[in-house]
């Protein structure tokens, strides 16, 4: 028979193998992830990569993928350039706010025709977190903005690459005017009738006489239209004069936009036209936007709260009767409005951050806002003026500048990217160390 003292050292031999187990079980764990890669400061895990790996395999199938050798390589690689570029996000101090995030989010889900509950919805459901997706979208906007800034301030697009663009084939190609196009037609065959031609031409009358009286469009050529792609609506989508039918050219150039074409004949039947929309340079009228600021932020002595409670006693300043533009030139931290009273002057749509541009798109001339909050700090704004301004030829410059100014970037992109590298200490880790 087992002795007291026995069974308590028995029972001290099995806590021990039990917590030999569990722990030899926990390293077991802890070696399935390992530094792979040491950038800088920063280390690169296994379990990054090999997520990385999981989401484009699970999102391509394996025929439009290299092997997966190489695979591993160019995502390894990614993985080391994002290192750096967050590196130089942390240094210049640039972040991604809930809002910033929150209004991100949202665009995302609208612009899969969700709400936002849906979006996250369809995330857990495909097996992923939100919480993850939130912050590689965080991570994404991070990079993106960290991009933008370094390569964009190594960019220069001068007045004469802008004149010797517009005046080439491929500039003029690239603003020429775009007419989104919908169109209904009704065949008539090459034995047909006189009175199967009539009763055609009573149709075409009957449905030009319905669209013009308001009926959709998209409807109608659903229900009456022959042609292949009636049940899109007739859509033709955005195209260039050159790109349409020769026969609808000559009735498009001239039309405005909503305006619906009496029927009219060809070899292939009758014809029914409708512009939806275009854009180009002709007749670019822009309504502008003159507005006036005060800005206070936060900084190391002053939290988001007081900033916010010292915009709301100049507001009350304001309010009481003085002078909006001695108040901006004695606390707003926009130096450079500041010295010409808080004034940002005439601007067009899409001038600034969203919150600014959507307050100040809500204001009469002449009101002043609530203080609200961007990515700058806290702002009050007051709308000075409107004016509809032909931007005709400055439309076309702007559009000559993105596109020269887009090409640029992404040929500085990778010398930027290279140069990081460059500068950059990089060691990778066995057997990574042979792959790389």
């Amino acid at each position: 028979m087992a002795t007291p003292t026995m069974m308590k050292i028995t029972k001290k031999i099995v806590l021990s193998a039990l917590l030999i187990s569990f722990t030899s079980s926990a390293l077991a764990a802890q070696v399935l992830d390992r530094v792979i890669a040491i950038v800088n400061d920063d280390v690169i895990m296994e379990s990054q990569l090999e997520t990385r790996l999981s989401q484009i395999t699970s999102q391509y199938p394996a025929e439009q993928l290299p092997p997966l050798t190489e695979l591993r390589k160019q995502l390894l690689e990614r993985l080391v350039e994002e290192a750096l570029e967050l590196e130089v996000a942390r240094r210049a101090g640039v972040n991604i706010g809930e809002r910033e995030l929150e209004e991100t989010l949202a665009r995302i889900a609208a612009g899969n025709g969700q709400t936002i509950d849906q979006f996250r919805a369809t995330v857990e459901a495909s097996g992923e977190s939100w919480y993850a997706a939130r912050e590689q979208i965080r991570r994404e906007l991070l990079l993106n903005q960290v991009q933008q800034g370094a390569v964009s301030a190594r960019i220069n697009v001068t007045e004469q690459e802008i004149r010797n663009f517009l005046e080439s084939d491929e500039g003029k190609n690239q603003t020429a005017t775009n007419y989104n196009v919908a169109h209904i037609l009704l065949p008539v065959s090459s034995t047909a009738t006189t009175e199967e031609l009539n009763a055609v031409a009573l149709e075409s009358t009957q449905v030009f006489n319905a669209a013009s009286a308001g009926d959709d469009f998209a409807g109608l050529a659903r229900t009456h239209s022959k042609a292949p792609d009636a049940l899109e609506g007739g859509q033709l989508g955005w195209r260039r004069i050159e790109q349409l039918p020769s026969v609808f050219a000559t009735h498009v150039e001239n039309m405005e936009v909503g305006e619906v074409t009496e029927p009219f004949r060809s070899g292939a039947g009758y014809h029914i036209v409708k512009l939806i929309n275009k854009r180009g340079a002709e007749d670019q009228v822009v309504e502008q936007t003159e507005v006036r600021h005060i800005l206070i932020s936060p900084n190391a002595i002053r939290s988001e709260e007081q900033a916010r409670e010292q915009l709301v006693e100049v507001r009350n300043r304001i309010l009481a009767g003085e002078d909006f533009g001695e108040l901006a030139a004695e606390f707003s931290e926009d130096h450079g409005s500041a010295r010409r009273e808080g004034s940002l002057g005439w601007s067009m749509p899409g001038s600034f951050v969203p919150q600014f541009e959507a307050t100040m798109n809500s204001l009469e001339v002449g009101e002043l806002s609530e203080p609200f909050l961007s990515q700058f700090g806290w702002h009050i704004l007051e709308v000075t003026g409107r004016r509809d301004q032909n931007m005709s030829e400055r439309y076309l410059e702007m559009q000559a500048e993105n596109f020269i100014r887009s090409r640029k970037f992404y040929d500085e992109l990778p010398r930027w990217r290279q140069e990081l590298r460059d500068e950059a200490y990089i060691s990778y880790k066995a057997p990574y160390d042979e792959l790389m």
